[in-house]
C-alpha cells in the first residue's frame, strides 16, 4: 500500500486550483458547517460589511430561534456554531475588529436562549460559547483606542441576558486591554448599577480596579 500522503499546506497547494475548488465544493455539500466557512472567506473579499452581514443573519436566526433542538442534532448544531465563531474571528476580525467584537458579544450573550432549548448534556454546546467567550480578547488587542470605548455599554447590555457567567467572564478579562479614562467611566456607570443577586457586577468592578492598579505602576 503507497504511503498517504500527508495534509501539507504545500502539498495542497500542488493540487492546483480548479481540483481544489472541486474538492471544496464537494465537502461544502456535504457539510452545512463548512459551507458556512467558505461563504465567509469568499465574503472576505468584498470588505468587512460582507462578512458581518453573512453573521448578522445567523445571529438573527438564532435569536428568533423557539423549538427545542433534538439530540441527535446536537453535534451538527455544535459544528454550525463553531463555524459562526471562526467566521468572527477568522476573516471579520482581520477586516474589522470592532465589527468583530460587537458580534461576539451578541453571539455570547445569546448562551441562554439556546441552553434553554437544549439538553446540552454532553457539554459540547457550551464548550463553543465558552472558546467564542476566550477570542474577545484577542480581538481586543487587534482595536484602536478609540474604538475600544464602545465595549463596556456592549458588555453591560449583554449582562442582563447571562445566564451562565459567560459575561461576567467576557468583562473581566476585556477590562485589563481598556484604557484607564475608559476603565473609570466603566467604573462610573457599574457604581450605580442596581447589585445582582450573584455578585457579577461586584466581581467586574474588581477587576477594574485591579486593571486601573496595575495601570497605576
Amino acid at each position: 500500500m503507497a504511503p498517504r500522503s500527508p495534509l501539507t499546506l504545500a502539498g495542497l497547494a500542488a493540487l492546483g486550483a480548479e481540483k481544489l475548488a472541486q474538492l471544496i465544493l464537494d465537502e461544502a455539500a456535504e457539510s452545512p458547517a463548512f459551507a458556512r466557512r467558505v461563504n465567509a472567506a469568499l465574503a472576505g473579499g468584498q470588505g468587512p460589511s460582507a462578512v458581518a452581514k453573512l453573521i448578522d443573519r445567523r445571529l438573527s436566526a438564532l435569536d428568533r430561534a423557539k423549538a427545542m433542538v433534538p439530540w441527535e442534532k446536537e453535534r451538527a448544531l455544535a459544528a454550525d456554531l463553531d463555524a459562526l465563531v471562526d467566521s468572527i474571528e477568522r476573516e471579520l476580525a482581520p477586516l474589522s475588529p470592532l465589527m468583530a467584537a460587537q458580534r461576539l458579544i451578541r453571539f455570547v450573550a445569546g448562551h441562554g436562549s439556546l441552553f434553554n432549548r437544549i439538553d446540552d448534556s454532553s457539554g459540547r454546546i457550551q464548550a463553543v460559547y465558552w472558546r467564542g467567550s476566550e477570542i474577545l480578547p484577542r480581538i481586543v488587542e487587534q482595536m484602536a483606542g478609540t474604538d475600544r470605548a464602545s465595549l463596556p455599554g456592549l458588555l453591560d447590555e449583554a449582562l442582563t441576558r447571562d445566564s451562565h457567567g459567560l459575561i461576567p467572564a467576557l468583562a473581566i478579562a476585556t477590562a485589563p486591554l481598556l484604557p484607564p479614562v475608559i476603565l473609570a467611566a466603566w467604573e462610573r456607570d457599574l457604581s450605580t448599577a442596581t447589585p445582582d443577586k450573584y455578585g457579577q457586577i461586584t466581581q467586574i468592578r474588581q477587576a477594574i480596579a485591579d486593571a486601573m492598579g496595575k495601570l497605576d505602576h
